[in-house]
């Protein structure tokens, strides 16, 4: 981007227009409500929406793309080019390398990478954070930053390749164990019911966590595992670590897993111990 485009594109993130391809969903919708405040006009397309993706884009200052995982490279493709030179960018996705390189390649816009690290309905006491990776140009950076803090949200600045390895652990892992879990209780033998009058705190916890996860789209988790290459090695890890401590426990092998809890420990430091 030329010094003349530059200063043209921090005129245009003065009180700019700004169009949220899948504004309408629950994630564009939360992102829409808090731009709108710093935006002289949001266009939220979606689906039904009299507005399309083409004609918001070609209007708008700031572009950005709030669309299913698997559909997200294939939407910017399209919808990219049409985006002024001068504009901004960005997209709103758990993975970040293949829509940012996307964003670069089809268009010569700025292009900053946003992940929301909680859903839409995130509610509570504890400190939002949104990672923000930097793409081309610095305003449009340095805009989305400030409102993000100044809307209380935590940024942490990463790399495309950094958050999605980060995220092939702490979504794809963590995710692959829940519907493991969940399929060991479907096949348990024993009913919800049952094991609900048995539960233990801990036990209701993580049920309570999959009953959440039941009463999502399935193609969500499946984009989340399958869609970010890091994901793959983690859940590798994960199915090898069980593997082992299975051995372990068939063998009833106590001194090897007083070993392997001593090590675990070692990870995670100094905890204090339960009573």
């Amino acid at each position: 981007m030329t010094g003349l485009s530059l200063k043209i594109s921090r005129q245009r993130l003065i009180n700019p227009k700004v169009a949220v391809i899948g504004g309408t969903g629950r994630m564009g919708a939360w992102f829409s409500d808090m731009l709108k405040p710093h935006c002289r006009e949001i266009m939220r397309v979606g689906r039904r929406t009299a507005i399309t993706p083409e004609r918001a884009a070609a209007k708008c200052d700031v572009l950005v793309f709030s669309v299913p995982m698997k559909d997200t490279v294939k939407v910017i493709r399209k919808i990219a080019p049409l985006a002024s030179e001068d504009a901004l960018l960005m997209d709103l996705t758990s993975v970040k390398a293949k829509p940012m390189a996307a964003m670069l390649h089809f268009s010569g816009a700025e292009v900053v990478g946003a992940h929301p690290l909680f859903g839409p309905g995130n509610s509570g006491n504890s400190k939002k954070t949104c990672v923000l990776c930097e793409g081309r140009g610095k305003a449009g950076m340095v805009w989305i930053r400030e409102i993000l803090e100044s809307s209380g949200v935590n940024v942490l600045v990463s790399t495309p390749d950094a958050h999605d390895h980060a995220m092939g652990m702490i979504q794809g892992t963590n995710h692959f164990a829940s519907l493991a879990f969940a399929m060991c209780m479907a096949r348990s033998g024993l009913s919800l019911d049952a094991l609900e009058g048995f539960a233990t705190p801990a036990f209701r916890t993580r049920v309570d966590r999959v009953k959440n996860m039941m009463g999502q789209s399935e193609e969500l988790f499946g984009s989340l595992l399958m869609e970010n290459p890091s994901a793959l090695g983690f859940m590798s890890n994960y199915f090898e670590g069980a593997r082992e401590i299975l051995a372990m426990v068939k063998q009833g092998d106590i001194k090897k897993f007083g070993k392997m809890f001593e090590s675990l420990k070692g990870y995670f430091g100094k905890v204090d111990e339960k009573g």
